[in-house]
């Protein structure tokens, strides 16, 4: 091992421009070689990941008590190792490690090769942090993200204890500053008030020192209420990732997706203890509450649920999207069934009018003829389910 070998870690967490960081790096490679710097961004097998993280390092277990438990998978700290110099690596996937053996483990093997390591992580409100991460796990890439905030069809997950792993700040960060020294965290507030630049790229390389090419590009940025909802219900109906990805193409963007004031503000409460408890040890804000409290961007009401408007949207994108290809081929008729199906129990009015275009173009299966006694039974669960005031 070469004197004093250093890694620059970068946790995350989820929706704080972690994205945008990772790309930033990327694309700096050669200004950080000149210092001494290598971007560690490999997959266990060696390929290279061209959006500069090292997420795949991280492997996922499944349990009651927290839903989602991550693990380290075996050779991580040997492959920082074998890169050349200093070394950065940027996963936002560490954040999904609860368990403070775990962090201790990773510690001591990455103490075996580097002198210091130095860990670096950004919050962000727990409401808005939910907010924008539950939105995330309608994506059909969001498993792990659905797997642990739920899949309701709201902006808000609802609370449960199982929360408190990732949004308890005090705790989970507790665990990392336990096992590699709390002067090696930096804990940064994500809220462009308090960014170097208004910027999450910028104030990250401020803060390491590290040298970049000041290009920095917004990702992974919410499209709104329709694309959310609509990205949510074919998620669950387990469609394909092909077959959703041409349908969602089609879904435009829309008003946000929001809770109410007081939503949002109960959902806060759950947390805010651990907040005052995570910035009297680290000294991170001069808020006391580490977070500004200004809930005013929340409408008086709630703004996720279907409205005329809203679901007319959705449909005749998704309409669109099926007729997008002329003439309809047997595959196109085919991801109509699919979508149909998949969508029937989580949301029979659509899959109604899905089944209609599908037997208007011809080639449907026979089974999804609308039989007898089907459209009463649409009207009588619309009548029940509030998110559908044309139902009651």
């Amino acid at each position: 091992m070469s004197n004093q070998r250093k890694l620059i870690l970068h946790l995350g967490c989820h929706k704080t421009g972690t994205s945008a960081i990772q790309g930033a790096l990327y694309k700096s490679r050669a200004l950080l070689s000149d210092q001494g710097f290598t971007l560690f961004c490999k997959n266990p097998d060696g390929t290279e990941r061209v959006s500069g993280d090292a997420l795949t390092w991280v492997r996922f277990r499944f349990c009651p008590h927290r839903r989602v438990h991550g693990l380290v998978r075996p050779g991580f700290a040997e492959a920082l190792a074998a890169s050349e110099g200093n070394v950065i690596a940027s996963a936002e996937t560490l954040s999904w490690i609860f368990d403070p053996k775990e962090i201790h483990q990773l510690a001591e093997n990455l103490y075996q090769h580097f002198d210091s390591v130095r860990l670096v992580s950004y919050v962000r409100r727990q409401d808005e942090q939910a907010v924008s991460h539950y939105q995330q796990a309608a994506k059909h890439s969001g498993f792990i993200a659905s797997r642990y905030f739920g899949t309701g069809n709201r902006a808000l997950p609802e609370y449960g204890e199982h929360l408190q792993h990732y949004l308890n700040y005090s705790c989970r960060l507790g665990y990392w500053a336990d096992a590699f020294g709390q002067s090696n965290v930096s804990i940064r507030v994500f809220d462009p008030r308090k960014l170097v630049g208004a910027d999450a790229v910028a104030d990250f390389f401020e803060l390491t020192g590290l040298p970049w090419n000041g290009k920095s590009e917004r990702k992974n940025e919410s499209r709104g209420l329709v694309f959310t909802k609509t990205a949510r219900l074919l998620s669950q109906g387990r469609l394909d990732y092909t077959s959703w990805k041409d349908l969602m193409q089609h879904i435009p963007d829309s008003q946000p997706m929001l809770p109410s004031r007081k939503s949002a503000r109960e959902f806060y409460e759950h947390f805010r203890e651990g907040n005052l408890l995570l910035n009297e040890k680290f000294k991170i804000s001069k808020d006391t509450t580490l977070f500004t409290e200004d809930f005013s961007k929340y409408p008086e009401s709630d703004m996720d649920c279907w409205d005329e408007d809203s679901a007319n949207a959705a449909l005749e994108a998704l309409i669109k999207g099926f007729l997008s290809a002329n003439p309809v081929s047997s595959p196109d008729i085919e991801v109509i069934r699919r979508a149909a199906n998949a969508i029937q129990p989580l949301d029979p009015s659509l899959s109604y009018d899905l089944i209609n275009v599908a037997n208007s173009l011809g080639g449907i299966r026979p089974d999804l003829k609308i039989e007898a006694g089907f459209r009463s039974r649409v009207r009588s669960f619309l009548r029940k389910r509030p998110l559908f005031p044309w139902g009651r």
